[in-house]
């Protein structure tokens, strides 16, 4: 079950550090009971969210979802950081040159692997903006597709003698590893995604603590490294809950919802989107 109401961020009596990621993080140890966290939001938000109202429903049956945590949060994040600090690096005299060269290294492993979900291009404008931490924009399957692709040019590229580079290979590797665990092939996911999401926070919080001096945007601690932690630390399988298919259908519908002047009303976009529906899906049939 999905909710956008911040349940986990409430689950400690203590309100968590995010920057404190370690195996003996407080937070791992002193959860709140169901009823210590309708306190909480009682203190913080003066209610309580209307779905914990309903009978059975407790903080325990909520999950967080990949997507928004991992994909276009974690990943991208990391990501954004990844490929600022090995642009100068590939051949060029403008950024703009530089992230080319990182696009055909792109490319070439979108062919070599068969990805299908592609950057179109690569601009420094992606990952780097002004005033703001980096962060690579794209959309979240295009992000799914990078852990491993940045892991092997993080091997060919970084030297490990490199206190930051060395620092900067392992965090790829075992990101990569956690995304190699959300197979369904894989043969001990919640294993491997506790061990490597640990150690990755782990080497995220220290690049951070290397870089912030010189550049304040560089690995920048946000919540949603602490929610990745949750997630890969709670014995769950991401793909068994995901919103993967709920987003496309979302999306989806926007599209067919879409419209090119006439009547902006809610009869006139529901009766859009049925038609639409109705044109691009079979008719079911009952035998």
């Amino acid at each position: 079950m999905h909710a956008s109401y911040p349940c986990h961020a409430l689950h400690y009596k203590n309100v968590p550090q995010v920057r404190r990621v370690g195996s003996d993080a407080p937070w791992r140890s002193e959860p709140l009971s169901h009823s210590d966290c309708l306190i909480r939001m009682l203190q913080n938000r003066g209610r309580i969210c209307p779905l914990l109202e309903a009978p059975w429903v407790r903080t325990s049956i909520f999950r967080m979802d990949w997507l928004h945590v991992c994909d276009i949060g974690v990943c991208q994040d990391f990501a954004g950081n990844f490929f600022h600090e090995i642009m100068p690096l590939f051949p060029g005299n403008t950024k703009k040159e530089k992230c080319a060269a990182i696009f055909a290294e792109l490319k070439a492993d979108y062919d070599r692997l068969g990805i299908e979900d592609r950057m179109d291009c690569m601009l420094p404008t992606f990952f780097e903006h002004k005033d703001a931490a980096y962060k690579l924009r794209c959309s979240a399957a295009k992000a799914r597709a990078l852990p491993q692709i940045m892991y092997r040019l993080a091997l060919e590229m970084l030297d490990p003698n490199v206190p930051k580079y060395a620092a900067l290979r392992q965090a790829a590797y075992h990101l990569s590893e956690v995304y190699a665990a959300l197979s369904e092939s894989h043969p001990c996911p919640a294993d491997a995604m506790k061990e490597h999401g640990l150690k990755f926070a782990l080497q995220y919080v220290a690049l951070h603590d290397y870089c912030s001096p010189n550049d304040e945007y560089s690995f920048r601690i946000k919540p949603k490294l602490h929610l990745f932690l949750h997630l890969v630390s709670d014995g769950s399988v991401p793909r068994q809950t995901w919103t993967y298919r709920d987003e496309d259908f979302g999306g989806s519908v926007a599209r067919m919802a879409r419209r090119r002047g006439g009547q902006l009303s809610c009869k006139a976009t529901s009766t859009t989107v049925l038609s639409r529906f109705k044109m691009k899906n079979p008719v079911i049939r009952l035998v």
